[in-house]
């Protein structure tokens, strides 16, 4: 079978949990026999929007399309792009799939899901988040409280735009826009953060000085001038909270075009059937897990030494937690005990910045920085108790089976799919997201009752986790009802 996964990034480009998952099911199913070819959006390292490139990766055929997003990016463009749709017709033009696989859109158009429906094309779609429903994809409020989504009449532009109204620009698409494609223009110096579509027709028709000085002058105005004027109109007239109206219907829309639904968890289909999804059309499959780096294996006995390493892993970013945590550490009087961050922060993010701040030199903290999925088995048989934070409703949690699979035990937040994989008091401990004095109480447990620890550990040995082999299987058989229309 030829089957074309669609994904918001692939690496070794992008290696978030969509896109690592991506790569491992397509090389599964490759093992098996199928071949695989690969849509996706990528950052583009100041190529201009639009342009693509090809590249094999692991065997894998991929046509990367260069798209970013800043502050000032209308919303329409966010999640409807005539010509990213154009380009995807042109590669399933070119490969001719027999099925395709929508991972993501983010970064790419929602409307490609549409576009395959009207094409003909068999095709599935896993929800690996909420972004169909939320513009920021996890249904966290800028106070950290839940959401309950664009569809509940949430001034969503709090969250994209930090205030109460959008920037200038088109807030509704044109659904009618005709399908053409961009020209693929050569890789070209950005001076100043203008946009590409301003930015590119200037630079070709303007001098070097004139160019500087203009685009100089336009950066104060958009910077400086324009978001004092903006926020005096808005507070004299209404907020239009039309487009974000529209998009909640044309997401709901496409979703709803969709024959086969695939959602890791029941609390995702849960969610979506709030929004309007027909529930019969959304199958709870849970993800697999890529377990190769996993042969030869020996977990560590915990705990171990007569200190205790609580370890973190996972994007540090502000749904995950990461800060909860960082606080509760410093008000954890233990000593001999550690703190390990292990993974991605943005860099100059005024988050990231206010993690390490919120650490203040605490020498039993410290940040690892990222690391590639082979050093993963190595990293958690380092720790001896795991701790995920989550304040979002996790629709899987990957982490929480690799905790598993490294019989490492956990302290978790009772949110979205992690409760499926920790049976609480068994093989982890789960509590409220950001009650303080709860997972206080649990960590001094940790420090103070080994054997406890000793415990989880000889339960989490006893779980058993899918292989992505497995995972790639059952797909396959969806992929094969959907292509002959059972």
């Amino acid at each position: 079978m030829n089957i074309l996964q669609v994904t918001n990034g692939f690496p070794p480009v992008d290696r978030g949990g969509v896109e690592t998952y991506t790569l491992a099911l397509s090389r599964s199913l490759r093992s098996a026999g199928h071949d695989v070819v690969v849509f996706c959006r990528e950052p583009g390292d100041g190529r201009p929007i639009y342009s693509v490139r090809d590249e094999i990766v692991e065997d894998i055929p991929v046509r990367f399309v260069a798209n970013r997003f800043d502050g000032a990016t209308p919303l329409a463009s966010r999640y409807f792009d005539r010509r990213i749709e154009a380009l995807f017709v042109r590669w399933v033009e070119e490969q001719r799939p027999d099925v395709i696989h929508f991972q993501h859109t983010h970064g790419l158009s929602a409307s490609l899901l549409a576009r395959a429906a009207e094409m003909g094309v068999p095709f599935v779609m896993t929800l690996h988040d909420y972004w169909y429903m939320c513009p920021q994809v996890n249904l966290l409020r800028p106070d950290n409280a839940l959401c309950a989504g664009i569809h509940h009449g949430v001034n969503c532009y709090e969250c994209i735009y930090g205030r109460s109204y959008p920037p200038l620009g088109p807030g509704r698409p044109d659904f009618d826009a005709p399908l053409s494609l961009p020209p693929v223009e050569p890789a070209k110096r950005h001076p100043l953060g203008l946009n590409d579509e301003t930015y590119y027709p200037l630079q070709k028709i303007l001098p070097w000085p004139v160019r500087r000085l203009l685009l100089g002058l336009y950066d104060v105005a958009r910077l400086r001038v324009l978001p004092p004027a903006r926020s005096l109109w808005a507070a004299v007239r209404p907020v239009d909270m039309e487009p974000l109206r529209v998009r909640a219907r044309y997401m709901r829309d496409v979703l709803t075009r969709c024959e086969y639904i695939v959602v890791p968890s029941a609390v995702v289909k849960t969610q979506y059937v709030d929004f309007g999804v027909p529930a019969e059309r959304l199958y709870v499959i849970p993800h697999g897990m890529d377990t190769s780096l996993w042969e030869g294996f020996r977990p560590a006995q915990r705990p171990r030494g007569p200190g205790l390493r609580f370890g973190y892993i996972g994007s540090l970013l502000r749904n995950k937690g990461v800060d909860f945590i960082v606080q509760a550490f410093r008000r954890l009087d233990a000593p001999g005990t550690e703190l390990w961050l292990h993974g991605f922060e943005l860099p100059g993010a005024p988050f990231a910045k206010w993690l390490h701040e919120l650490a203040n030199g605490d020498s039993r903290i410290h940040f690892a920085g990222p690391y590639t999925p082979p050093e993963l088995p190595a990293i958690l048989n380092r720790m001896d108790v795991l701790l995920i934070p989550s304040r979002w409703h996790e629709t899987f949690s990957i982490v929480t089976r690799e905790a598993l699979l490294a019989g490492l035990p956990v302290i978790a937040s009772r949110m979205g799919g992690i409760p499926d994989a920790i049976e609480d008091g068994v093989n982890g401990v789960l509590l409220p997201p950001d009650d303080m004095e709860a997972w206080l109480a649990a960590m001094r447990r940790a420090v103070e009752e080994r054997d406890w620890v000793a415990a989880l550990h000889r339960a989490q040995l006893t779980h058993q986790v899918k292989s992505m082999d497995a995972h790639a299987a059952e797909l396959a058989q969806l992929y094969t009802q959907v292509r002959d229309g059972l």
